[in-house]
């Protein structure tokens, strides 16, 4: 598949829910393999950092830190230095935030990003819906902001110290 890839020009692999894979020798030598076959084709890899699948309602940032580092903890352990890993993804995808909410996310992607750096400084990215990314960068929907007196998401892109933004919905990655 990674050849089929490679002929329409592609040239990274996103590893996606890979946590699974890290409970038995089987999966970790799966990794292994894929990581391998990257290098074999100049591919690069990210891999996501795991979530709790209900990491939204729960608002327990200790909580999802210790399931986000049940994943992150093995790939450093077993892949960090591997040539093509490049980096993490954060799949705490998210549309707009305020109130208690927001507080929670902007700490969760600040500590997230803290916790990947912690061992490799590596890039870390996330992939925020398209919409939410309009109010971002244009500020379109100012009777939110002026309701809520704040500025929706800014903060949380300087303060996470994030390295780029995937934007599924544009197909394009920019550099922050």
């Amino acid at each position: 598949m990674l050849v089929e890839q490679q002929a329409l020009g592609f040239d990274l692999l996103w590893l996606s829910n890979v946590q699974s894979a890290f409970k038995n020798e089987d999966g970790l030598a799966h990794v292994q393999g894929l990581m391998d076959a990257c290098a074999d084709l100049s591919f690069g890899v990210i891999t996501d950092t795991g979530f709790n699948p209900n990491w939204y309602g729960h608002r327990n940032l200790d909580v999802e830190l210790k399931h986000c580092g049940e994943t992150i903890s093995p790939v450093e352990k077993h892949f960090g230095n591997h040539k093509v890993f490049l980096g993490w993804y954060i799949p705490h995808e998210i549309y707009m935030t305020w109130g208690d909410f927001r507080n929670n996310i902007d700490q969760l992607y600040q500590a997230i990003v803290k916790r990947c750096k912690s061992v490799f400084d590596k890039p870390v990215t996330l992939s925020p819906f398209l919409f939410w990314i309009a109010i971002i960068f244009l500020e379109t929907f100012n009777t939110m902001s002026q309701k809520r007196k704040q500025p929706i998401g800014l903060n949380l892109l300087s303060e996470a110290a994030l390295t780029s933004s995937c934007y599924k919905e544009a197909a394009n990655t920019f550099r922050i």
